[in-house]
């Protein structure tokens, strides 16, 4: 591989199938993600080859093609009105960056107003109903700001319905979601009525859904073979967190590796999904988009870029006033615990066993990685804390 990222390494602890257990390995990092890893206590080497997608527009973000991964979520059943917007974006300030909406909530007022307000891709669960599926993707404003992003059909086993809706999709350019019951149809028989549809498949985003995750997981490397287009995964929030709720299953690890998946999400509604999906792909040192909205949903109010500047203020400022605690940390109890710079939230509670408790402080995986650059960060916040005398103030 040539470039700068040729030779990029870091160190992470993995599950090694030849020792059985947690082992620190060499992790060799490529623009996609992790491209091979090393187990520094047998030698097994891994490498993941990485399936590429088409790409295709997806509201403000690109779905597939090596983008990076996307985290979807749903907004629960009986959510209107007010309590719809404040659902899309609590999901939104969870790190979703595509919100599924079913057919009813898609006809609120308060919906079409955030298709236009906040940056996330919504996307119309139209079941399987073939006319609001249609009629979803053929409104003038799908695909556009102010309207929505995809248009989600579960699979009724009929391929003339899907050649329609497939032709509708390529003509407003909209992606479709085919959702695929596992429970009623084999990829089989799905795939064989893409591969004979005459329609244009450029549109198409394919999910599989209704099955144990081992079957979830075949299906997808099924369909690997023959569709280049993006796949949209969907597991229980139980499997995505894995075993004790500390380490994602190495069969799911390897599974979202080989970007068998281009968008993650759990089966469960609300932030508590999002944040499964979320922490399963970055404990895997996978790309995930940055999200283009954030909330402080406790305080109702839009928060704002939060940037890694006051993050480092924040550290920088704490380093150099011991014993003291600065604004940013509110409890006076924090002073007194040990700060701890990670990148990995679940090697934190391990230490946190191990040897008490701590605060946990997060900064980008571009400054913890490189610890050059992390000091660099570190003096310009410290500089930029003390000619500010505000910042310095006990609370």
């Amino acid at each position: 591989m040539a470039g700068p990222l040729a030779e990029s390494y870091v160190l992470s602890v993995l599950h090694c199938q030849e020792c059985g257990g947690e082992r620190p390995h060499q992790v060799r990092l490529s623009r996609d993600g992790i491209a091979e890893t090393v187990c520094t206590a047998c030698g097994r080497a891994l490498s993941v080859p990485q399936r590429k997608s088409a790409r295709l527009a997806f509201g403000p973000y690109a779905l597939g093609g090596g983008a990076p991964m996307l985290v979807h979520g749903r907004v629960p059943a009986g959510a209107a009105g007010a309590a719809l917007s404040g659902a899309v974006r609590a999901l939104a300030a969870a790190g979703c960056h595509v919100v599924e909406v079913s057919a009813a909530q898609a006809q609120d007022v308060h919906a079409r107003r955030l298709a236009g307000e906040i940056p996330v891709a919504l996307v119309v669960d139209a079941g399987t109903r073939l006319a609001d599926a249609y009629r979803f993707t053929a409104d003038a404003q799908a695909g556009r700001r102010g309207g929505w992003a995809a248009v989600r059909w579960v699979y009724d086993g009929s391929p003339g319905h899907l050649g329609l809706l497939l032709e509708a999709a390529a003509r407003r350019g909209l992606p479709l979601i085919v959702a695929v019951p596992l429970d009623e149809w084999a990829p089989e028989a799905v795939l064989a009525a893409l591969r004979e549809s005459r329609a244009s498949l450029d549109q198409l985003v394919l999910e599989f859904f209704g099955a144990a995750p081992p079957r979830l997981m075949a299906a997808y490397g099924q369909a690997a073979g023959c569709l280049r287009s993006p796949f949209y995964g969907r597991f229980p929030a139980a499997f995505l967190r894995g075993a004790a709720g500390e380490e994602a299953d190495p069969a799911l690890a390897a599974f979202l590796r080989a970007r068998h998946c281009d968008c993650l999400g759990a089966n469960e509604d609300g932030p508590p999904g999002a944040h499964a999906a979320q922490r399963a792909l970055l404990d895997l040192w996978l790309p995930v988009a940055a999200p283009r909205f954030a909330a402080a949903v406790a305080a109702g109010r839009q928060a704002g870029a939060l940037g890694h500047v006051r993050v480092l203020e924040t550290v920088g400022a704490w380093a150099s006033v011991p014993r003291r605690v600065v604004r940013g940390l509110r409890s006076p109890a924090v002073g007194r615990l040990p700060a701890r710079v990670l990148t990995k939230p679940v090697r934190f509670w391990h230490e946190v066993r191990r040897e008490g408790p701590g605060v946990l402080l997060t900064v980008p995986r571009r400054v913890a990685t490189k610890p050059v650059r992390l000091m660099q960060e570190l003096r310009g916040g410290r500089e930029r804390h003390t000619s500010s005398p505000s910042s310095s103030s006990p609370r």
